[in-house]
């Protein structure tokens, strides 16, 4: 898998999301807000938005920035949006769609414009709501088969001392003693 595929993208930026040191409530909350913003009509500063509600709500703000962007999918959600908005406010979408391409977004009135935003108001709050599950589900069972300790707790708290940082163990654990006495293995 090379650096440039977007597997590698995808796959890095999930590895990150599930290690970031915080609860999963909070992780799942963060990414909720990014993907709200994410697809709500927010061009070009909708994760500046997501990062500082999540300071402001105290969510965790990287999860937030990473799910916030989602500018690959904008002509998808533009598409879902005006379409869903359309069938919900009983448009003729093909009608729609030629009188965008006749006259613009206000060259109909304002209707597709109305479309978008009713469509996209449902597809935010369904994306959010689905994005809050699947991120918390994730980071728990992500959690859970690393046989992490310290921030998991089944209950959703905190011990009372603080949140016990994430660090994997790398290299089997505790650093072995030289045999021969001294502090430095191959010294004497």
């Amino acid at each position: 898998m090379t650096r440039h595929s977007g597997k590698y993208w995808w796959q890095r930026a999930w590895n990150r999301l599930v290690a970031i040191d915080d609860t999963p409530e909070r992780i799942a909350k963060g990414v909720a807000v990014g993907v709200f913003l994410g697809i709500a009509p927010t061009p070009y500063v909708g994760t500046l938005i997501a990062a500082g509600l999540a300071a402001v709500f105290h969510y965790n703000m990287a999860a937030a920035v990473l799910a916030s962007a989602s500018g690959i999918f904008s002509p998808l959600i533009w598409v879902a949006s005006s379409w869903l908005g359309g069938q919900m406010l009983g448009y003729d979408w093909r009608v729609l769609l030629e009188q965008v391409r006749a006259g613009g977004l206000l060259g109909s009135g304002g209707k597709i414009l109305l479309a978008y935003l009713a469509g996209n108001l449902v597809l935010s709050m369904a994306g959010t709501a689905a994005a809050y599950f699947i991120a918390r589900r994730a980071v728990e069972w992500n959690r859970r088969r690393a046989g992490v300790r310290g921030l998991y707790r089944p209950s959703g708290r905190i011990p009372a001392s603080g949140p016990v940082p994430f660090r994997p163990r790398r290299g089997g654990g505790r650093r072995k003693k030289p045999q021969n006495g001294s502090r430095h293995s191959g010294r004497k």
